[in-house]
This record gives structure tokens, C-alpha cells and sequence, in this order.
């Protein structure tokens, strides 16, 4: 966020950018049971990629506000995951469930931990601009999501 704030409060704002993923999921788990797991999904992978997109441009923002976004993108990034899981429970054969799941978690821990990596060894050289290696998990995701919605409609 800005240099000049002491170690510790950024490493604690950056911890609440991380924790409220986990509200993002509980909230999100709940939204799904009334309007489905596939909109949900939509919903929070376009406001992970809005955010992905425009944060270079948030630079000049007040800190305040800077936080609140990446609060927002910190609840969305996370949101989308669980209902991922509940899509596949609903849509794989019950025998393969539990295989399911295992496959699709690890493939996703992975690709976060590879995201992580991907940023933090390219933040030197891109700066902010970073985010837009974020980008297109989100647009997949949604294009991905798009024939469940259809589906639903």
C-alpha cells in the first residue's frame, strides 16, 4: 500500500485482505442456497477480475479506499471456491464425488500457489501492473460458469 507505513500495519491490513476471503465464503455458501452456486460463482470471479483489471488505476486513491477495495477483491477472490465445490458435488456421478473434489482442489491450490509465485517474482519488474497477470483466472472462470447459467435461465 504506501512505504512509509510501519511493518506491522501492513502486514496486519494485509492479513485482513487474506481473512475476509473467509467471510466471502460463508456469505457466498449462503447466497448459493437461494439463487445458486453457478451465479454466485459468476458474481465473485467478475468482481475479482474488475478489481484485478483496475487497481493499477487505483494508485491515487485515498489509503482508506485503496484498503476497502482490496478488502472487496479479498472477499470476492475467495468467495468463488466453495462454490465450486458444492457445483461439483451436484454435478459429478455420486460414486466419483470424493475424487472430484480431491482433483479439483488440488488443481486449484496449485494454480494459486503458482499465482503467488508468478507475483511476487515479476512485482519488481511490473509493479502494479502485476494484477493483470491475474486476470484472466477470472474471465476463464466465467466462461467456464457460462453454460451452467444458461442451463439455469
Amino acid at each position: 500500500l504506501y512505504p512509509e507505513a510501519p511493518r506491522q500495519a501492513l502486514s496486519m491490513l494485509a492479513f485482513a485482505v487474506i481473512g475476509i476471503g473467509a467471510l466471502g465464503c460463508v456469505l457466498a455458501g449462503r447466497w448459493g442456497r437461494h439463487i445458486g452456486s453457478a451465479p454466485v460463482a459468476v458474481i465473485a470471479l467478475a468482481l475479482s477480475g474488475i478489481l484485478c483489471l483496475v487497481y493499477p488505476w487505483l494508485q491515487d486513491l485515498p489509503a482508506p479506499l485503496l484498503l476497502a477495495a482490496l478488502l472487496v477483491w479479498g472477499f470476492a477472490v475467495i468467495a468463488d471456491s466453495a462454490q465450486y465445490s458444492a457445483l461439483a458435488t451436484q454435478h459429478a456421478p455420486p460414486e466419483s464425488v470424493a475424487s472430484a473434489l480431491a482433483i479439483m482442489n488440488s488443481i486449484g491450490f496449485a494454480l494459486t500457489a503458482l499465482a503467488i509465485s508468478l507475483v511476487s517474482g515479476l512485482w519488481d519488474t511490473l509493479g502494479v501492473y502485476v494484477s493483470w497477470l491475474l486476470l484472466p483466472g477470472p474471465v476463464l472462470g466465467v466462461l467456464a460458469m457460462a453454460p451452467l447459467l444458461r442451463r439455469r435461465a
